[in-house]
């Protein structure tokens, strides 16, 4: 699923699984009902499951090239020389996290013999805004950000950061890779791209 777009805008931070679901795009709206068809499934036909609800999870092997994936892009685009876009004024944040950590959920959460928890969220062990994501790639990179600021878009959530405790409780995880460990790791592969 999508734990950065069911939940919709909160104050509760970080956001709990049993927090109530409100996504304010399209995207979080379908990520929902595939979650409630699971269930639906589940209930008729005893179908098992689990819904891992991800936070902002980047790494090697994303298109840095893409629009999406402010890690990714954002490494990239300081590197060559870009400009960086911000929706915003750069306050918007997000707890973003590794790409092997998200392997690892998905591989425990599908062996794992579950109960009544199929619900988890999953995310970084920081809150960090998109301006100070942007300061800490330009030391991974070693170049200063040309930043282009462009309005709000009504369809971002302000701040997003998940509470994992459930999926530490059942599933055993954490998120073992740090922001600056990642950003090198990233920085490593988008290198070989440029």
């Amino acid at each position: 699923s999508s734990g950065g777009t069911v939940y919709g805008p909160t104050d509760a931070i970080p956001i709990p699984e049993s927090h109530p679901t409100n996504p304010i795009n399209s995207y979080g709206i379908t990520k929902l009902a595939v979650e409630k068809y699971l269930q639906l499934f589940h209930h008729i036909h005893g179908m098992e499951y689990a819904i891992l609800r991800p936070s902002v999870p980047y790494g090697p092997g994303q298109n840095p090239r893409n629009n999406q994936g402010a890690v990714s892009v954002f490494l990239y685009r300081i590197a060559s020389g870009q400009p960086v876009e911000i929706w915003g004024d750069g306050s918007i944040s997000r707890d973003f996290f590794y790409i092997s950590d998200l392997v690892n959920a998905l591989v425990s959460a599908g062996v794992k013999t579950l109960s009544a928890d199929r619900i988890f969220n999953l995310g970084g062990p920081e809150e960090i805004s998109l301006s100070d994501l942007i300061s800490k790639i330009e030391q991974v990179v070693g170049k200063k950000a040309e930043v282009i600021y462009k309005d709000a878009r009504m369809f971002d959530t302000q701040r997003i950061a998940l509470d994992w405790r459930a999926a530490n409780a059942v599933l055993g995880w954490d998120p073992e890779v740090y922001l600056e460990e990642g950003l090198t790791r990233t920085w490593a592969w988008i290198r070989q791209l440029i």
